[in-house]
């Protein structure tokens, strides 16, 4: 049976816009305490398909790679990724960034062999951008009855669409990884997947 989990914190009860000329509900103080950081990354948020925040919609087979290009953006700025991100051994460590009505965006630290559960994105868009270290991507042969294994290092990023199905793990024994994960629509929850509910989706 599919489980949802939320891999992420809720966002604040009462989020507030960075400013008026943003469309931002939540960000984080880095951000908003920097005008000329704020306005490059709201430049990137602003190249995204703002327009579609639902799971179905026009233009939703180019939200993979805009999400990667925002990941990108955000993974280009220290004051957002190497100031910000934590390496704990005793867990995976996360932050959220930025959140607006048709995105969010957060700043992952993985060590220690750390690792997510096979899982999808309750029918979000996603991408991510490896900043430094390196991630193991496990994701599902064609027959649904094994996993494909792909390192991404330092610059590698994925894009992916609603239905994508992955398990993403630090490389045990190498140094620490950053990542930055952008989803559209924000605040869908995370659900395993089973190997047998995999084999199920093929036979269907």
């Amino acid at each position: 049976m599919t489980t949802a989990l939320s891999p992420r914190p809720p966002a604040p009860s009462r989020p507030a816009p960075a400013s008026r000329s943003t469309p931002f509900r939540v960000t984080h103080p880095a951000l908003a305490a920097d005008p000329a950081l704020l306005a490059r990354v709201a430049a990137a948020v602003a190249a995204t398909d703002a327009a579609t925040p639902t799971v179905a919609g026009p233009g939703r087979e180019q939200l993979p790679g805009q999400l990667l290009a925002l990941a990108d953006t955000i993974a280009r700025e220290p004051a957002l990724t190497t100031a910000l991100v934590r390496h704990d051994a005793a867990g995976r460590w996360w932050l959220r960034l930025l959140a607006t009505d048709a995105l969010d965006v957060w700043l992952l630290g993985w060590t220690a062999g750390q690792s997510t559960r096979l899982h999808d994105h309750g029918g979000a868009v996603g991408a991510f951008r490896v900043v430094g270290g390196t991630l193991l991507e496990d994701t599902p042969l064609p027959d649904r009855r094994g996993l494909r294994t792909t390192a991404h290092g330092a610059g590698a990023g994925v894009g992916f669409g609603g239905s994508y199905v992955h398990r993403v793990r630090h490389r045990s024994g190498s140094p620490a990884a950053t990542s930055v994960h952008a989803y559209s629509p924000p605040d869908l929850p995370l659900r395993t997947r089973t190997a047998a509910e995999l084999r199920a989706r093929l036979a269907g």
